[in-house]
């Protein structure tokens, strides 16, 4: 829903009319595309490259297909997660 205020009209004369000591400290404040990064995702989207199954879970995880028993890829398009979790899974398997 937008609302918009005519200039000149009744909502604008009663702002101006209004004692200064009433008016409330509001700013306005628009998004730039700096600042804080996107925080990581608590769970990723793995899927079966053979049936495309799906499945949600944490970063990190190595899952396989129940169906094709193929391992799932994150929807960041690696198995598991790029960090040392993953890796450490590999290596002691």
């Amino acid at each position: 829903m937008h609302i918009y205020i005519l200039e000149g009209g009744p909502f604008a004369r009663a702002f101006e009319a209004m004692p200064r000591e009433y008016l409330l400290p509001w700013t306005c404040w628009e998004p730039d595309g700096k600042g804080k990064k996107k925080p990581r995702a608590s769970k990723l989207k793995y899927t079966c490259p053979t049936c495309a199954a799906n499945a949600w879970g944490k970063p990190g995880l190595l899952l396989r297909c129940g169906e094709c028993n193929e391992s799932m890829v994150s929807d960041e398009g690696v198995e598991g997660d790029e960090g040392d979790a993953g890796q450490s899974a590999l290596r002691a398997a």
